[in-house]
This record gives structure tokens, C-alpha cells and sequence, in this order.
């Protein structure tokens, strides 16, 4: 891993952890699907493999959707087959402008929360050279639009703006699953994070290893968080994820 990736919290997501995604998320093989961060396509290649299987032989139809900021891996995503793989900055794209989504999966960057509002839009790829890792965020235009924070606490990751971006695309009774950091589950700030998802999903699963991290370069420890839209409101809990807990809550 080069310090750029590092610095932007990119890792690439182990085959394991996406079968762990796609097996609660994509159902059916004609589900449309959505990584809205797919970097250079890991996921939906996964993705491919399942809708493969779950056809029994038959061809699937092309229902792979992939966002990616960075040029170059939005590059390497477009080589998959039947994939649909869109160059753009997710936060600024409308849900109305695309189907509803079956399913949506993601292994979110793991940007610090100090440094979102100082992330640049037209020059993320280049911003951090690969032999240089800076001490200090820098200052540049806003990644996000403000009006996406005035749910979080100004501690929230990245991985949070997404998955608050990502309800408009998906569809009543359609599964998300993202790989986050833990950090939030059972502090203050993540509190905001936790009362949108109770407003708007079913708790299907949070999963967390106890054994190893998923990601050995992460200084942070992670969690799959499975989630189902519903418009019924009270219908869900939220898991405890204290040690004493089971792997799987739900």
C-alpha cells in the first residue's frame, strides 16, 4: 500500500468479506446492484461471480453499477464485462437520475472526519503523491455538500456521508452492506449515525471478527453493517456490539 492509498483509506476488500456482503445483500441474480465507491471494481467483480451462481447457468442480465472519484481505477473498474461503471464524484449525483437499487455495497474510504470538508473534488487523485503523506489535511474545495452533515456529528467518517447519500438510490426492502470502522457504534457521536438508520432501515447484521482485523493495514478495526430500507419506523433495534455480544447481531 502507497501512502497515497493511506492517506485516502483505501484497502482493497478481501474476497471473504465480500462474499460476507453480497451473501446478505444481492438475492436474486437480476437484482440491480450499486458500489458507490467501487474503486477499481473488487467488489463488483465478487458481485459478478454471485450473479453467476445464483443464474444456475443462465446468462445474467447486466445489472452492475460502480461510482468511482479516481480516473485511474474507474478505469480498471470499466474492463468488467456487463459492469456500468460511472467516473464522478457519488455525493454530487441525484437518485432521480437512476433506478432504484436491490442492493447496495461498499467498502468506504476511511478518510478522517477533520479532513472531509477539505477534500478536493478535481484533484483527489493527485493530491497526495505516492512518496508523500502529509502532517496537516489540506486546504481545498468542500467534497461534500454541507447539507449532507447536518445529520452527523462533526466527528463522523466519510463511510457515513455515504451511507446517508446512498438511501435516495435504493429501493423498499432493498439491502445495503458496507464495511466500517467500529470506532462509532458505541460512543456519543455516533449516536445522529444511528437514529437516521433506525429512521429509515432494518438491522439485519453487524458483523465483527473477534479473531483478526480484516484489513491488517487499517489502524482502525472494522465491521460489516447489514441494513434494509423500510418506511416503517420503530420496526428495528439497534444491536449491542459490546464483546460480550455474538459475531452477528441482528
Amino acid at each position: 500500500m502507497n501512502s497515497k492509498q493511506r492517506a485516502w483509506g483505501q484497502f482493497a476488500t478481501p474476497v471473504d468479506v465480500a462474499d460476507l456482503l453480497l451473501g446478505f445483500c444481492l438475492r436474486r441474480p437480476d437484482d440491480l446492484l450499486l458500489d458507490p465507491g467501487c474503486g477499481d471494481g473488487a467488489l463488483l467483480r465478487r458481485a459478478a461471480h454471485w450473479r453467476a451462481w445464483l443464474a444456475s447457468g443462465r446468462p445474467p442480465p447486466p445489472t452492475l453499477y460502480g461510482v468511482e472519484l479516481d480516473p485511474t481505477a474507474a478505469a480498471s473498474a470499466a474492463d468488467l464485462p456487463g459492469a456500468v461503471i460511472e467516473q464522478a464524484n457519488f455525493f454530487t449525483l441525484n437518485p432521480d437520475d437512476y433506478p432504484r437499487f436491490d442492493a447496495i455495497v461498499g467498502n468506504p474510504p476511511y478518510t478522517r472526519a477533520e479532513w472531509i470538508d477539505r477534500l478536493d473534488v478535481e484533484n483527489q487523485p493527485s493530491l497526495f503523491p505516492a512518496n508523500e503523506s502529509p502532517a496537516e489535511p489540506p486546504t481545498t474545495t468542500p467534497l461534500l455538500p454541507r447539507e449532507l452533515g447536518k445529520t452527523l456529528s462533526g466527528r463522523a467518517g466519510l463511510y457515513a456521508f455515504f451511507l446517508l447519500h446512498s438511501l435516495g438510490f435504493l429501493r423498499e426492502g432493498g439491502r445495503l452492506g458496507f464495511v466500517v470502522p467500529n470506532g462509532w457504534l458505541d460512543v456519543a457521536y455516533g449516536e445522529g449515525l444511528k437514529r437516521f438508520i433506525l429512521d429509515h432501515f432494518r438491522v439485519v447484521a453487524v458483523v465483527e471478527s473477534a479473531v483478526e482485523r480484516w484489513f491488517a493495514a487499517a489502524r482502525v478495526n472494522t465491521c460489516l453493517i447489514i441494513l434494509e430500507r423500510t418506511d416503517e419506523q420503530g420496526g428495528s433495534r439497534w444491536p449491542s456490539c459490546s464483546a460480550a455480544t455474538p459475531t452477528v447481531a441482528g
